[in-house]
């Protein structure tokens, strides 16, 4: 299984930045808040096109980036996305109708100009490519929205991120196995061709206590179950297979 985040960053800076301000570990936290500071926006971000069962390698996400506040007056942005295990910049970004790749290193995207609003809303697309290997990953996003009075002053960055499934390839598709949703706390059954109607599993605490079941179905919701470790059973007309999970 594998982990996509991305980090994406608002800038009142009229071009953008030439290094990475989206608060990921890559750029030890840093945002743009050291110098845009002092306002407070009921501001909301979505990044929207990630496929909540996951993605292949190689895939292209065609991604938008969507922001709206009834107060600021506009904002700029960054997105990276990051391994999460090496903590490296991954896959291949394509920049979009406002956007630039970060200082033309590819390391990200950035806005080319601040964004103004239309009815408090505004967003930007573009394209994400997955690596051919590597993962789990994440892509960090900060915002800065800004209230245009010529300073620094009264602005309001913002960060979140964005977990994504990575895909198995297709060989481990032919064998029984389990891809988890930490967002959502949900687990995706993977087989090969097999009967959904014969699909089946169990998950098991510690105690060997059967505290889900599901028949018929590829998902399960996990969303009641405390952090831990547990077992899932995974069972078909032909075959079985149990396998540990940590819930979290």
């Amino acid at each position: 299984m594998y982990v996509i985040s991305f980090a994406i960053l608002f800038l009142a800076n009229s071009g953008g930045v030439s290094d990475d301000r989206t608060a990921s570990p890559r750029a030890n936290g840093a945002t743009c808040d050291g110098c845009h500071t002092g306002g407070s926006f009921d501001a909301k971000l979505n990044l929207t096109g990630i496929p909540s069962k996951g993605i292949k390698n190689l895939d292209t996400l065609k991604l938008k980036l969507e922001v709206s506040d009834a107060i600021s007056r506009g904002a700029g942005f960054q997105i990276v996305a990051l391994d999460t295990k090496s903590e490296v910049y991954a896959g291949k970004w394509i920049a979009g109708i406002g956007s630039k790749l970060i200082n033309n290193n590819g390391i990200g995207l950035s806005h080319n100009a601040p964004r103004g609003w239309v009815n408090g809303k505004g967003d930007w697309s573009f394209q994400w490519i997955a690596p051919a290997t590597g993962g789990p990953f994440t892509f960090y996003y900060v915002v800065n929205f800004v209230n245009s009075n010529g300073s620094t002053s009264g602005d309001n960055p913002i960060t979140g991120n964005t977990n994504v499934l990575l895909p198995v390839n297709e060989l481990s598709r032919l064998e029984l196995d389990y891809r988890y949703n930490p967002n959502g706390k949900e687990i995706f059954l993977q087989h090969s061709n097999s009967d959904i109607a014969k699909l089946s599993a169990t998950i098991y605490d510690q105690q060997g206590r059967a505290v889900v079941d599901i028949k018929s179905t590829e998902r399960m919701d996990v969303s009641n179950l405390a952090n831990g470790i547990y077992f899932i059973k995974i069972n078909t007309a032909s075959n079985a297979v149990t396998k540990k999970i940590l819930i979290y």
